[in-house]
């Protein structure tokens, strides 16, 4: 494939090639995610739905380097585990009930600043209830389908604002800023990309497989042997 030079990028220091291979595109919309509407305040609440996913780790990842405060909602224990140590300060179940009240009763008196939503249906007006004055939803996915139900004087008295994430609206100059910023932020925690499998290219079957299983971590396929 020729592939133009402008549009390309070094491999960032002490990556490997499988981490930097899934990384590019779940990192950089997490980072137009993050900083679309502009800089947050100060010890800002950061949410993300959908936060064992590709986009959703990476949303952690950057917004705890970035000094966030991060709370994650996963329906997994195990997952939920492993969000904290990548930065998340707490994780929630959405299919509890009771986890918007389980968020304010950990916030106190501060609320979510910004919400990145990847998975939408009825869990994006239960994320909006979460929201401060003036907050702010970067919409990324859709995974549970259309919002059933949306009344939209939620909006009005806390001047909230909901915007679609789409990563591929950077120009190269953009992105490559941005690609670099996500580099720096990493580096500042230690922090890398999640790799959950490699698999030969023949076994594209068992890949996919694979991610029916719901992994946490890029789930890559080997289209040739690495140079010697």
């Amino acid at each position: 494939m020729a592939v133009p030079a402008e549009s390309l990028a070094e491999l960032p220091p002490g990556w490997t090639e499988p981490e930097a291979a899934g990384a590019s595109l779940v990192y950089l919309t997490a980072y137009q995610a993050l900083t679309m509407w502009g800089a947050l305040p100060s010890s800002a609440v950061v949410l993300v739905s959908g936060a064992s996913g590709g986009v959703g780790t990476a949303s952690v990842q950057l917004a705890a380097a970035m000094g966030h405060t991060v709370l994650g909602l996963s329906r997994s224990a195990e997952k939920s585990r492993r969000l904290q140590q990548l930065g998340a300060t707490a994780t929630l179940d959405p299919s509890d009930p009771q986890w918007r009240q389980a968020a304010k009763a950990l916030l106190g008196q501060r609320r979510v600043n910004l919400a990145i939503d990847n998975i939408g249906g009825k869990l994006l007006p239960e994320m909006i209830d979460t929201l401060a004055d003036q907050g702010c939803v970067s919409l990324v996915g859709r995974l549970a389908g259309p919002v059933p139900s949306f009344n939209t004087a939620a909006l009005f008295f806390r001047r909230l604002r909901l915007g679609g994430v789409a990563v591929g609206a950077y120009t190269n100059t953009e992105t490559r800023y941005a690609w670099q910023k996500v580099i720096q932020l990493l580096a500042s925690r230690g922090a890398k990309p999640l790799v959950d499998s490699i698999f030969d290219f023949g076994d594209i079957q068992k890949a996919f497989a694979r991610l029916q299983e719901g992994p946490m971590g890029k789930v890559l396929l080997k289209v040739k042997p690495s140079a010697p």
